[in-house]
């Protein structure tokens, strides 16, 4: 037995804190009703797939404050992708719901009576973290945006561009990863860095088709096209009944990508999602291809900003304004980072919080406006460590009691509504989220709306469980280190879970 503490109840543990370890169940008058709670911790803690793993645990009533559950709270752990509730709360606080990114058309130069630009072409980019998005809800689809930028071009009149289109990504500075991330995820989709001009989420798919185990894959296409882009492709077909192991390796702002790994054989067209290394060229590109399809000629390749002051060059001050697009409101953005872990949401939305804040919008900046909207809040931030807004960073480091107690705050928030329907519904099919087959069929299906997260070794949940009484207990839960598989684990900490919706 790893428990030697079962559990000290009520007036006793009150009184005398010293002798809480490692767990506590806090309760009285009403001890009996949280026995169930008691025995789900107590059988987590003896699973022998944690008996080389760290855990945490913290279970609060919203509404009293009071402490229904803790094991390990106090302990500093990755917390994945549940970080990102630490950004889209403070985000919503300090931004406003409302708040929006604005990305602008422009051009420099005159327009002459033949409709030949003598100047060049701008995409300024303000952020905005969805342009160019697929997403539901998105106002500003791939194919959408060009089209506008387009008609915007044509509508001025313009027929041909004795200039560049040029991709201006200034609005952020140009580091476009945190330091801390790792190698394996950087140029993947899921690790696409932030841009002041972010574009299609800043990914592309890659088209292979395979045959049998064993033997080499072929690289089809590209959906997008990316430029200047060199794919040294080294996928080959794994071993039937496995699924993408593929990973692309690169680094912003250099064209060479490696592709190692395996994908499943037999496949005819088997997408694998990368990071584009340099979006706003991404963007430039996409937009001049657009233009020339439309019969707009334009006389030199697409540029950025960035490349062009490393060559030298200033770009013009004097810039004309052809068309604004803005981006979804900031609520909108929290509620697809939520329920879907989007990491380049939740980057770009730190560093907006800094730029704001503090005047820029680095990473640093971000990560002191979080920090600061928590303390503003009576959040006890001592040990938390964050290097990112997504959580990618296996670095992050956070207590179970620091989660709860910031998502029990948050309840008396103006922007809770918001929040909260974000959070990824467990057990439900119709909802956004990643949580559908989390307590699929239980008694918790639909009452806990959720944050997970998870990074090699780590699994974390975080959110609110709806009790049996209708009160809300925010809760956080994160396991490092463990030895099963993610599935399994999965199906652990759901047993760990489901005695809160019972609670009265």
């Amino acid at each position: 037995m790893r428990v030697k503490y079962l559990a000290i109840i009520g007036f006793y543990a009150l009184l005398q804190p010293c002798f809480i370890a490692p767990l506590a169940v806090l309760a009285q008058p009403k001890p009996l009703q949280y026995q169930a709670v008691l025995n789900a911790i107590t059988r987590f803690d003896n699973d022998p797939d944690l008996q080389t793993a760290t855990w945490g645990y913290y279970v609060k009533d919203v509404k009293s404050g009071e402490v229904i559950a803790t094991y390990n709270a106090h302990k500093t752990l990755s917390p994945a992708s549940t970080l990102k509730v630490v950004t889209t709360a403070a985000a919503l606080s300090v931004l406003g719901g409302n708040y929006t990114f604005t990305t602008k058309l422009e051009y420099d130069g005159i327009i002459d009576a033949k409709g030949v630009l003598k100047g060049n072409l701008y995409i300024t980019g303000g952020g905005d973290p969805t342009l160019a998005t697929n997403r539901s809800d998105m106002a500003t689809a791939y194919e959408r945006i060009l089209e506008q930028w387009v008609a915007a071009v044509q509508k001025k009149g313009i027929k041909n561009i004795e200039g560049q289109v040029i991709g201006d990504a200034s609005f952020f500075p140009d580091d476009m990863l945190p330091r801390q991330w790792v190698w394996e995820d950087i140029g993947n989709y899921y690790g696409a860095g932030v841009s002041g001009l972010n574009f299609h989420e800043n990914r592309y798919d890659l088209i292979f088709s395979s045959g049998k185990t064993g033997t080499a894959a072929k690289l089809i296409k590209l959906i997008p096209e990316v430029p200047n882009l060199q794919l040294i492709n080294e996928v080959t077909a794994g071993a039937a009944g496995t699924g993408d192991e593929a990973f692309l390796y690169g680094a912003p702002y250099n064209p060479v990508f490696y592709i190692r790994g395996t994908i499943p054989p037999n496949q005819s067209s088997f997408i694998v999602r990368g990071a584009a290394p340099e979006p706003a060229l991404f963007a430039a590109f996409s937009l001049q291809n657009a233009l020339k399809n439309a019969g707009i000629t334009i006389s030199s390749q697409p540029v950025t900003v960035r490349q062009l002051q490393l060559a030298g060059n200033i770009p013009a001050s004097q810039r004309f304004t052809l068309l604004n697009t803005q981006s979804p409101p900031l609520s909108k953005i929290v509620y697809w980072t939520n329920k879907r872990s989007v990491n380049l949401f939740a980057e770009t939305i730190l560093r907006a919080m800094g730029k704001q804040q503090y005047g820029q919008g680095t990473i640093e900046n971000g990560i002191k406006a979080i920090k600061q909207y928590w303390q503003s809040r009576g959040i006890d931030l001592t040990g938390l460590i964050i290097h990112d807004g997504s959580g990618l960073s296996p670095a992050n480091s956070i207590t179970a009691r620091q989660l709860a107690d910031m998502l029990a705050s948050y309840a008396a928030n103006a922007n809770f509504d918001e929040f909260y329907q974000s959070l990824p519904q467990a057990g439900m099919a119709n909802d956004d989220g990643f949580l559908k087959s989390f307590l699929n069929g239980t008694a918790a299906a639909g009452k806990i709306r959720a944050k997970s997260g998870y990074i090699k070794n780590c699994r974390a949940f975080t959110g609110y469980a709806l009790t049996k009484s209708k009160q809300l207990v925010a809760f956080a839960v994160l396991v490092n280190r463990y030895t099963c598989t993610n599935s399994q684990m999965n199906n652990k900490i759901e047993q760990l879970l489901l005695p809160l919706v019972q609670l009265d």
